[in-house]
């Protein structure tokens, strides 16, 4: 198995359990493999690698699971404050990307990914 991959059945109450509880980066993607997705990230060179994967949705179709992830990005920007969205500051607000002839049908993951160094509890040092 994939470490550091969780699993939630409840994909808004996960998302907002979790930032509620701890003040941190986070960011709603989408993959047709968690653990591709996961390997790209632990290889990236970029500033922002995450620590924790949650899976929130698995869904049928590149466009169905486009508008899950607008969905939960725009309900998640409403509650939390900006700064904690990646999503917002690459001005990714879901839902884009190449169409193949093939990815229609095929199965989809919408995941929340979570940055550790800021995932700190908003109970500690209070």
């Amino acid at each position: 198995g994939v470490t550091g991959v969780q699993t939630c059945a409840l994909p808004i109450s996960c998302c907002k359990s979790v930032l509620r509880h701890h003040t941190c980066q986070y960011k709603i993607g989408i993959a047709r493999s968690l653990g591709i997705r996961w390997k790209m990230y632990m290889e990236s060179k970029a500033e922002w690698r995450p620590t924790h994967l949650w899976l929130l949705l698995e869904v049928e179709g590149k466009e169905a699971v486009g508008y899950a992830e607008a969905a939960l990005i725009a309900i998640l920007k409403k509650e939390f404050p900006l700064e904690q969205c990646v999503n917002w500051h690459h001005r990714d607000l879901g839902g884009t990307g190449h169409h193949g002839k093939d990815e229609y049908g095929s199965d989809y993951f919408v995941y929340l990914a979570c940055k550790a160094n800021t995932l700190l509890s908003n109970s500690e040092g209070s």
